[in-house]
């Protein structure tokens, strides 16, 4: 269905891949290695570069044949990537096309591709079980929160009409209820110092 509307970038994208491809062909000409004819500055630059200094020989070969290595499989690998890609947007889409559609494995690779592995459905199950998550524990947070401030109002307007009741304004009464607080303090003190005495 999209193929019909794939074409080349346009517009203001394509001087920034100009700008990017010239800033990349820079930078690699920057690092080429010493045993290709170059100084690796980028390498001492950004402290990535190996020096072989005071090392000994044996490992400074091993040093020596791992930045081979590594250079040939990089090298390997770009152009296995072109190759790829001159292949399938050339004489082989028609191979490829007729075995994506000649066989299940190639139609469900297919179907997985356009996708995109599932990762974007992934993505949302993932989101969604989070968020849901989320809303539980903000829903219960909420609610504890909510019914320890309720609590907390209605123990201290308990207290507060507990207490108003008690102030009535009667002065004989508060009279009475201090001779009995002393009374009850008598007592415990009398029933202290005996116990102590004893």
């Amino acid at each position: 269905k999209l193929r019909g509307h794939v074409h080349e970038p346009w517009g203001w994208i394509t001087p920034v891949l100009i700008v990017l491809s010239f800033g990349a062909v820079f930078a690699g000409l920057m690092n080429v290695p010493k045993f290709l004819g170059g100084h690796a500055w980028l390498g001492h630059i950004t402290g990535l570069h190996a020096s072989h200094d005071g090392l000994s020989d044996e490992l400074s070969h091993q040093l020596h044949s791992l930045e081979w290595t590594s250079l040939v499989i990089s090298v390997l690998i770009g152009l296995v990537g072109i190759g790829a890609a001159i292949f399938l947007y050339g004489k082989g889409r028609a191979t490829l096309t007729s075995l994506v559609e000649g066989n299940a494995a190639g139609q469900y690779a297919q179907r997985a591709s356009s996708k995109l592995f599932w990762v974007d459905d992934f993505y949302r199950f993932i989101v969604l079980a989070l968020e849901t998550v989320a809303g539980v524990f903000k829903d219960f947070a909420e609610m504890l929160i909510d019914g320890l401030v309720r609590f907390v109002a209605y123990l201290t307007r308990s207290i507060g009409d507990g207490a108003r009741s008690i102030q009535t304004g009667f002065v004989p009464a508060y009279l009475l209820t201090f001779g009995l607080g002393v009374l009850v303090l008598v007592f415990f003190l009398l029933f202290l110092v005996k116990g102590t005495g004893s």
